[in-house]
Parts: C-alpha cells; structure tokens; sequence
C-alpha cells in the first residue's frame, strides 16, 4: 500500500529567513526559472553552480529543529538529519552545503519526480489520485516543485518518512492526502 504525504513545518516551527547582505542575489536566483541557483522547481543539478546564503533562524526555539522547510520545494537539512537520511539522499538527488547561523547545514535538492495529481485538490475527500508508476523514491518532487513524502514504494531502509519517525527528526509534521487502498477511482464515463 503506498502513501502521499504533504510535508509542513512541524511542533517545532522555525522559520528561516534570508538576511539582508544575501537578500537581492537570493530574490534574483530565486525568480530565474530553471536557470536560477536558487529555483528548485526544475529538480536540475546545481552542483556546479552552488552558491551559499546567509540564513538565519527568525524565531529560533530552545530545541532547534532538524529539518527546515523553507519554502515548498527547499529543504534544509542540520547535520543530524543529513546522516540520518543518506540512504534516501542519495537515491532522491543531492546536497548542498548551506550554513545557518554558522552552523553545517545543507540544501537538499530533490531530482525525482512523480506525474501531477489528478483530482480537483489536496485533500483525499476530493478525489485527488496520484499516480505513482514508476516511482521509486520516498522523497519526491510534483511538477511544479513542491516536494511531497511517498512511503510503500521503496524498502523501509529507503523510506524518508519512516526514517524521520525512527531518528525522531524535528522539524517537519507529515499530512497524508493520498493512500492507494482507500481510495476510489471517480467513475469513468463509460460507466454512467
């Protein structure tokens, strides 16, 4: 049975945000389809043209999260979560080095995508269905860019959920929208 999760910041929300010495080559690399250092939507390599930001933490918690959503299709992961999550990083796309606050962090850049949902929206109440022929990673991007959870299609070895519960990560609250045992298919029009 396989899963769709919409991934949220969690309990332990804590938002990053760009600093000022960063913010214009962060607004111009961002807005740059496919071509931007920071546009992630297209799921391409940026291996070669990497370039840092400064981040900070706008609200920081005493206990600070693992993984940090910064936006629908970024994840920034401290060091804890990057080990805890090798085994998936390497099989969904890459890393790259991202200090927050001066600290080791990393950008994770999804390059696996799945086909666009069909149904009217997010919610499973509303007929959205998933296609997942074909895929063969629990992290991956819809076009577009945002970047969802997929567990029971990879061993739970490779399954970015599962590792995330296990390690007990924070920072990310997984909403399911999609199961492939719940749901049914809207009648087709030979059928009516």
């Amino acid at each position: 049975m396989a899963k769709v999760y919409q991934l949220f910041s969690g309990e332990y929300v804590q938002h990053l945000a760009v600093a000022e010495e960063s913010r214009e080559f962060y607004t111009s690399q961002s807005r740059r389809r496919s071509n931007g250092i920071w546009d992630f939507g297209s799921g391409g390599s940026k291996k070669d043209c990497w370039q840092p930001i400064s981040l900070y933490i706008r609200e920081p918690l005493e206990e600070p999260a693992d993984i940090y959503k910064f936006s629908s299709s970024v994840l920034i992961l401290e060091q804890r979560a990057r080990d805890a999550l090798a085994p998936v990083i390497e099989s969904c796309g890459e890393v790259y080095e991202q200090p927050v606050e001066g600290r080791k962090c990393y950008v994770l850049n999804v390059m696996r995508f799945c086909e666009e949902p069909v149904g009217k929206d997010d919610f499973p109440e509303d007929g959205l269905y998933y296609p997942l022929e074909g895929v063969d990673s629990s992290i991956v991007r819809r076009p577009g860019g945002r970047v969802i959870a997929v567990s029971g299609v990879t061993p739970p070895e490779l399954d970015f959920k599962l590792l995330v519960e296990k390690h007990n990560l924070k920072g990310l609250w997984f909403r399911e929208v999609w199961d492939s045992e719940n749901y049914i298919p809207p009648p087709s029009q030979e059928d009516e």
